[in-house]
C-alpha cells in the first residue's frame, strides 16, 4: 500500500485532513505527523507570535484555533520532517500554504506552489478573492499571489469562522465580485468554501482538495 506522509503545523491526529486525503486518495495509508507533537497546550501558548513576527493557523486535535509563530513552527517542524521521510513513506506533504524557505531543499511536496499553480492554470489572469486566515497575514498573502499578475482582493476570515461570519466576508466579496476564490489555508473546510461561494456565486479552490487531488496523480 502507498504511503503517505502528512505534516501538519499543528499537532497530529488531524481527523478532518485524514478525511478529505481517504475521501480523495483512497487505498493509501497516512501517516501523520505535527510540527507540535509532544507540546503540552500550555507550551504551545508560548509560541504566539510576538511584536512582529510572521504567523501561521492552525487548527488543533481539539478543534481549537490557535495563531503560532512561523519561526517557532519551522524550527520545531525541521525535527518532524526528518522523522516522517525516513519513516518508510513515499511522498511527505507539508500541509501549509505558507513558504518555508527552510525547507526549500526537500523533497516535501510545499502546498505553496501546488495551489498556485493550481489556480494559474483555472485563471491565468483576472480577479482572485483570497480568504486568509489572520488579519497579520494579508502582506505575505498579497506578496506571494501578486507576482502573477492578477488583480487581488483579500480579506481574513477564519477556518473556524461561523456560517455568520463567512456570510459577512462573502458580502464583501460581493461588492466586486472576482473571478475564482482562492482559500487560502488548509484548515479551511468544504462547508466553509460552499457558504461563501454560493453566496458570492462565483467558484472556488479550496487548498485541502487542490493538495490531495495534486498528491493523487503521483501514485494513481
Amino acid at each position: 500500500m502507498f504511503k503517505l506522509g502528512v505534516l501538519v503545523v499543528g499537532q497530529s491526529p488531524r481527523p478532518e485532513v485524514e478525511l478529505e486525503f481517504d475521501r480523495l486518495v483512497p487505498d493509501t495509508k497516512i501517516v501523520q505527523r505535527g510540527c507540535l507533537d509532544g507540546l503540552t497546550r500550555d507550551e504551545i501558548s508560548e509560541l504566539a507570535p510576538k511584536h512582529n513576527e510572521q504567523s501561521l493557523f492552525t487548527r488543533l486535535p481539539s478543534g481549537e484555533g490557535v495563531s503560532l509563530s512561523k519561526r517557532a513552527v519551522t524550527l520545531l517542524g525541521s525535527k518532524q520532517l526528518d522523522i516522517l521521510e525516513g519513516s518508510g513513506v513515499n511522498i511527505v506533504v507539508v500541509l501549509c500554504t505558507g513558504e518555508f524557505s527552510q525547507w526549500s531543499d526537500r523533497e516535501a511536496l510545499m502546498p505553496s506552489r501546488i495551489l498556485q499553480h493550481f489556480v494559474q492554470g483555472l485563471k491565468p489572469a483576472g480577479h482572485l478573492g483570497i480568504l486568509s486566515p489572520l488579519e497579520q497575514q494579508i502582506p505575505a498573502t498579497r506578496e506571494r499571489w501578486a507576482a502573477a499578475g492578477h488583480h487581488l482582493s483579500i480579506f481574513a476570515l477564519s477556518p473556524n469562522a461561523s456560517t455568520a461570519e463567512a456570510e459577512a466576508i462573502a458580502r464583501k466579496f460581493a461588492e466586486n465580485p472576482p473571478d475564482l476564490l482562492v482559500f487560502d489555508c488548509v484548515s479551511y473546510t468544504r462547508s466553509i468554501k460552499k457558504v461563501v461561494c454560493d453566496s458570492v456565486r462565483r467558484p472556488g479552490v479550496l487548498a485541502i482538495t487542490a493538495i490531495a487531488r495534486s498528491a493523487a496523480e503521483l501514485f494513481e
